[in-house]
């Protein structure tokens, strides 16, 4: 009796036949209908998580929002009143970029904000259609001998990118699910995150630095990209950073905001963690509150001192960690997918929605796996650290019954999958040149 072989079959392509002793190949229909069910989760789930509930359910982060707006077109400080101080957590520069929020009531702003979110996610899809797309005759060497079946899937999946996209950022909740409902500004994030690495795919380094400093300006924690950037050497990403920051500066100046934005980095960034420590999944706040007295949880000095302790150690570590890469000549881009999924856990304060920060460090691996580049034990261990991560809403919402421990599994996933990019990372190819 002749022996099957799987490979040879799912080589033969999408219009493979049925042969007699084969079994199941690869066809049309089959694709077809694999297609449509893809179809259909992402159908199901914009409009449920994209429309339905978050034009249904009240933002809780939203209020901010409106209120900064409103207080910029009143001439007022974006940081004072009751909903302000220590809401509005951030630079003034998304209150100056959403200004318009102040002009109509708060519910009907709401669904505008929420709406312009979801439009910030179909531009993040945009870009993953148009500059993520993997090349998989690149590597045509490497996935003939990983197997037929790979070369075949990589195939369809660059055949069918703008589906295989889509899915990609529906099932990675913390792109947009988790934050479209609260109202919360991260699938702004989003989209400027995709942008800064789509600029840089396309050799527009300038443009890219741009894109950082607009991410910086919404929040803080994206300036751990500045590691893997110093030590790659891209001088023309700093100047363009540079160059907008100081546009920035000119518009504050100008404005007479400038005070604001002093007070905002004197007196409120620093109180940030402690403030919100309640609803923080950061490492620190969880070591403390495991391995530590509860007075070190109630302490703003100790707490704070926890938190500036365990940022410089992961700034240290994120910096060795770079520079080992670079002596082994690893690729700029390879050494951005750890560098992006370690920006969300320098958060002092983090949140499930924050590793939206990561998603294009998961679109840079998926091309990798494409191109033969990964093999299928890493591509394997870097899934399991996807789906964790993914999985923030149920730990929050399906688990709290089994204790507080759970609040802190998306940060436990997100730390697999930092270990599992970086050691991707440092399995990659040296640079050519």
């Amino acid at each position: 009796m002749e022996r099957f072989n799987r490979g040879a079959v799912f080589a033969a392509g999408p219009t493979a036949e049925r042969s007699e002793g084969a079994g199941l190949s690869w066809r049309a229909w089959e694709a077809a209908l694999l297609r449509l069910a893809a179809a259909g989760f992402v159908a199901f789930n914009l409009g449920k998580h994209g429309l339905y509930r978050p034009l249904t359910i009240h933002g809780v982060d939203y209020p901010k929002h409106w209120l900064a707006a409103r207080a910029v077109l009143e001439g007022r400080s974006v940081y004072a009143g009751d909903q302000l101080w220590m809401g509005f957590n951030y630079p003034q520069w998304s209150a100056l970029l959403t200004f318009w929020l102040g002009w109509l009531p708060l519910e009907a702003a709401e669904h505008l904000w929420k709406l312009t979110m979801l439009g910030a996610l179909a531009g993040a899809w945009w870009l993953a259609w148009r500059e993520f797309r993997p090349q998989p005759e690149v590597g045509e060497a490497a996935q003939a001998a990983r197997g037929g079946l790979r070369r075949t899937v990589s195939r369809e999946l660059a055949r069918h990118w703008g589906l295989t996209a889509a899915v990609l950022i529906v099932a990675f909740s913390p792109a947009g699910a988790s934050g479209l409902f609260a109202g919360n500004v991260q699938p702004f994030n989003v989209f400027l995150v995709m942008a800064f690495v789509a600029a840089l795919l396309a050799g527009r380094e300038a443009l890219a630095g741009v894109y950082w400093a607009m991410l910086c300006l919404v929040k803080m924690t994206p300036l751990a990209l500045a590691a893997p950037i110093l030590i790659w050497r891209r001088g023309s990403v700093l100047a363009g950073w540079g160059g907008f920051i100081g546009l920035y500066g000119v518009v504050l100046a100008l404005t007479g905001r400038w005070r604001e934005e002093a007070y905002f980095f004197g007196e409120v960034a620093a109180e940030v963690p402690f403030y919100w420590r309640e609803i923080s999944k950061s490492v620190p706040r969880g070591l403390l509150l495991w391995l530590s007295p509860r007075r070190w949880h109630e302490s703003p000095e100790l707490f704070n001192r926890a938190i500036a302790l365990y940022v410089v150690g992961l700034a240290l570590l994120l910096t060795g960690a770079l520079l080992a890469l670079r002596a082994r000549r690893v690729p700029f881009l390879c050494a951005l997918e750890p560098s992006l999924v370690v920006v969300p856990l320098f958060s002092p304060l983090l949140e499930g929605h924050h590793f939206g920060w990561a998603l294009p460090a998961l679109f840079l691996q998926v091309r990798r796996w494409a191109t033969g580049e990964m093999s299928g034990a890493t591509a394997a261990a870097l899934a399991i650290g996807w789906v964790a991560v993914s999985l923030d809403y149920f730990y929050s919402n399906m688990l709290q019954s089994w204790g507080a421990w759970t609040h802190f599994l998306v940060t436990l996933g997100g730390a697999w999958l930092l270990a599992a990019s970086a050691l991707s990372a440092f399995k990659s190819a040296p640079a050519t040149a």
